[in-house]
């Protein structure tokens, strides 16, 4: 389990795992079950951070590049644009977004 412990000091590479996937702070602290703000004093090293933490954002961000290759494949045999509808969730929109960039190609939104 990453950490073992309850370890300080890690602030920064819980941030960096939630920028990397472009998730806000509700958003990745929602879909790990977390309150906010508690994620959000853990970035800020205010609050140590958990037993297997990282492991679950390892997971995460895992789920996330699985989910980008299938929007890379999804964008790359388009015939055209791939389309957002407004209501797509952020994960969705961090996704496509990820794989616009990594293909070159646009990805249009009803936002």
């Amino acid at each position: 389990m990453n950490p073992p412990t309850y370890t300080p000091g890690l602030g920064v590479t819980i941030m960096a795992y939630r920028l990397y996937m472009g998730l806000t702070r509700d958003t990745l602290a929602e879909r790990m079950g977390m309150n906010p703000r508690s994620l959000e004093r853990i970035e800020q090293n205010q609050r140590d951070c958990p037993p297997g933490l990282l492991d679950t954002l390892a997971e995460m961000v895992s789920k996330f590049e699985h989910a980008v290759d299938i929007a890379v494949d999804a964008i790359n045999t388009a015939p055209h644009p791939v389309t957002l509808n407004a209501d797509a969730d952020e994960w969705t929109r961090a996704v496509y977004g990820r794989a616009a960039v990594e293909t070159g190609r646009s990805v249009n939104s009803t936002l």
